[in-house]
């Protein structure tokens, strides 16, 4: 009998990854769906796997317009690298974290998934890292009925996730909260969230509100206080709203009753053409450059350093750092800015240089505070301090640059030293 050479392999032992079974140790979300955003951590605890014992995983979920945005997966995470990302996402939502089920983690991640490619984007590449969730999602539904629709599966996970995203609302009891987060939803066409905030009087006459073709991303609006009439307060409303196409400013006027919205009304719309825009948008900068005298670029010092939360994104010349207040206190103003809950900026160059920007002296002088709290402090040398007419510093991204100085050295405008 002839032997062969071949050797039969019998599955089982260590599984990969993606095979191996999971548990969900703890999962949260940010308390901040009303601004349109949240950031979703889950952990965890992986079996009978040969690569690791424990995933980590961020979410980034734009509810209005994409879907998930971003994602991050780490296998066997690295304790100092996890702290930073956390620092870098979570931190800067301005709002408090809330504890997530598994059934709510897998429906919130599930429907986000799909509304990703129903708006025509393209799914994270790292999409099937999480495409485990998506399995559970529909597992929790078919387990009670095994002839469960696709379509009646789907519409199972999407109740879930509605009630879950109502948890992660903080409605505000303040009148100017509750106009600029009701406008701003209104805006974004977010039907779910809209309902629980006005009253089923306001409801009625949405209508003119929704035939607006494009959902809105609501920049601006300024608040003034009219007159009282059988309790119902009145109140003029400047908005300035953006879509992918149009740029408009809205004039209304909304009614409140019992500090809910009882009546809106479109007054006026007026469009904006893209440089009225820019002068609307204009804001001054001041900007602190600093050498740090340092071999390597500080990439984990500064945000684990920084007593102000900071966002990282990575660019081919540099790495921004958005400075971001620890609250979104800004929708409670009655000058609304949606760039509000942002103190400014650092820019640290490949070679090096720390650029401070704000468009306040005070933001500008709080971030020079904050950046020589951190043991950077001994390694800074001072090279400039300048004011700008016009913002300029996010021009430094990608361009042919790579020290701070040579960008302002080129730069048209006059910069004023102060």
């Amino acid at each position: 009998m002839k032997k062969s050479n071949h050797l039969s392999i019998i599955k089982g032992g260590l599984k990969t990854v993606d095979e191996a079974p999971k548990k969900l140790i703890s999962a949260y979300a940010t308390k901040s769906r009303l601004m349109g955003c949240a950031w979703i951590f889950a952990q965890w605890e992986v079996f009978d796997c040969e690569e690791t014992d424990e995933i980590i995983e961020y979410f980034y979920i734009d509810f209005d317009e994409y879907g998930i945005e971003d994602f991050h997966h780490l296998e066997n995470p690295d304790k100092l690298k996890e702290r930073v990302l956390e620092v870098t996402t979570v931190n800067c939502m301005g709002s408090v974290r809330v504890p997530l089920s598994l059934d709510q983690l897998s429906c919130l991640i599930f429907k986000y998934h799909e509304k990703t490619k129903e708006r025509g984007h393209k799914l994270h590449e790292n999409w099937r890292k999480y495409s485990f969730i998506l399995d559970i999602a529909k597992e929790i539904y078919l387990e009670a009925n095994s002839s469960t629709k696709l379509d009646e599966i789907k519409s199972k996970i999407y109740e879930t996730s509605e009630s879950t995203e109502l948890s992660l609302c903080s409605f505000p009891s303040e009148i100017n909260g509750i106009i600029n987060y009701s406008l701003m939803r209104i805006f974004a066409k977010d039907e779910d969230i809209i309902s629980s905030m006005i009253s089923e009087e306001a409801k009625g006459n949405l209508k003119q509100i929704f035939d607006l073709q494009d959902q809105f991303t609501f920049l601006k609006n300024t608040i003034s206080k009219g007159d009282t009439i059988d309790r119902k307060e009145t109140f003029s409303c400047k908005s300035l709203i953006q879509s992918k196409k149009d740029t408009f400013v809205i004039l209304s006027k909304v009614t409140m009753l019992n500090k809910k919205i009882y009546s809106i009304e479109i007054v006026d719309k007026l469009k904006i053409s893209t440089p009225e825009l820019a002068l609307m948008l204009k804001k001054p900068e001041y900007i602190i450059i600093y050498q740090l005298e340092k071999e390597y670029l500080p990439l984990m010092e500064l945000p684990l350093t920084s007593k102000i939360p900071i966002t990282e994104s990575s660019y081919e010349n540099c790495y921004l750092y958005m400075a971001f207040k620890k609250d979104n206190d800004h929708v409670l103003d009655s000058n609304f800015e949606l760039s509000g809950d942002i103190y400014g900026s650092y820019t640290l160059t490949l070679t090096n240089q720390i650029a401070i920007s704000s468009s306040t002296l005070e933001g500008v002088n709080l971030l020079r505070k904050n950046l020589l709290s951190t043991p950077l402090e001994p390694y800074l040398k001072e090279l400039r301090s300048v004011y700008l007419d016009v913002s300029t510093s996010y021009g430094f991204i990608n361009c042919d640059f790579f020290e701070f100085t040579d960008f302002l050295d080129d730069l048209e405008n006059p910069t004023l030293e102060y």
